[in-house]
């Protein structure tokens, strides 16, 4: 397990193949390379400072392709993103905080 800080208000914790992003204590996002799926909660884009936070915790998790809001809402639309090295993941969206 591995906890890096984002910013003054967020942390990513990883571990087992799973990438998971609080900020402001609100669970953001969590990555699972196990199940190839992200899952974005109602939080992840709730301010300025969050969205940045978030930006750079998906690239730190290896989703850097994943790096604005607007890539981010379309992929939460469509429910699929496709990393730079073809990978496909399935995007759901969670109203949990």
């Amino acid at each position: 397990m591995s906890a890096t800080r984002i910013g003054t208000t967020g942390s990513l914790i990883s571990r087992n193949g799973v990438h998971t992003f609080a900020d402001y204590n609100s669970l953001i996002f969590e990555i699972d390379y196990n199940k190839n799926k992200i899952t974005f909660f109602k939080n992840w884009d709730y301010s300025k400072s969050t969205r940045k936070h978030t930006n750079e915790a998906v690239r730190i998790a290896g989703c850097g392709g994943l790096n604005t809001s607007d890539i981010i809402g379309k992929a939460i639309q469509e429910k699929k993103w496709t990393n730079g090295a073809g990978i496909k993941f399935k995007v759901e969206y969670s109203e949990e905080e």
